[in-house]
């Protein structure tokens, strides 16, 4: 053994060893990460609404039932406010610019309208 090898081998410091797992530490963290990222990325397709959704909504439905028909599971947008003056209108627009649009007073669906929805 030279004596660059007994340096870099001596007891109590075990340089090949540190390094070693150090890389791994880094490698664990390294598939924790790409893991954790992977499992939070939504499974779902890409939000497309359809001219079968727009005709199932009925004017009077409620704001949770509307997001209830159009998949977003009761949930349009802001929410509604309790007041009964609030008119809300949400649109709705797909990728390709079709798009319906919503309005809601006091909770329930007042009028809808659409654009270019198949």
């Amino acid at each position: 053994m030279t004596a660059r090898d007994e340096r870099l081998n001596r007891p109590g410091e075990p340089k090949k060893g540190r390094i070693t797992a150090a890389l791994a530490l880094v490698l664990v963290l390294l598939v924790v990460a790409v893991a954790g990222h992977h499992f939070a990325i939504p499974r779902h397709p890409p939000t497309s609404y359809t001219l079968a959704e727009y005709r199932e909504l009925r004017l009077g439905l409620s704001y949770v039932q509307v997001g209830d028909i159009v998949g977003r599971g009761g949930q349009l947008g802001n929410g509604i406010s309790s007041d009964p003056a609030q008119v809300m209108r949400i649109v709705l627009q797909n990728k390709d610019m079709s798009s319906m649009t919503l309005t809601f007073q006091n909770g329930a669906l007042i009028a809808k309208t659409q654009a270019g929805l198949h």
